[in-house]
């Protein structure tokens, strides 16, 4: 079971709803992103195959869902993904994606498989 997490900058005030770091379900593992066009922290799923090891994305195919505010950025449309986007992994404690200090871990606010 996947568990989201409440990550606040106590800087800029950014928030983010997201696991932290690389994460596991039922039908998917994820893992948290950093986009620094978007600036902006995302869950993306890296495969759909938890139970097997040798399925996933490398660091280079990672790629920016877009901003989703009315839904859930794993699902988000495939239309709004920006291959050109500047993403990297992104783990607590990790910097804030709008102004580089280190955030916050709040709450668990969501889990999911």
């Amino acid at each position: 079971m996947g568990i989201n997490y409440q990550f606040i900058c106590g800087n800029c005030n950014y928030e983010a709803v997201v696991s932290g770091g690389d994460d596991v379900g039922m039908a998917s593992c994820t893992t948290t992103i950093s986009c620094q066009d978007c600036g902006e922290l995302f869950d993306v799923v890296t495969s759909e195959q938890p139970w097997d090891e040798s399925t996933g994305l490398s660091d280079g195919e990672l790629v920016c869902p877009g901003s989703a505010s009315d839904e859930s950025s794993y699902y988000a449309d495939r239309d709004r993904s920006n291959r050109n986007h500047r993403v990297r992994r992104w783990t607590f404690p990790g910097p804030c994606p709008k102004c580089g200090l280190t955030m916050t871990k709040g709450e668990a606010v969501l889990m999911w498989d």
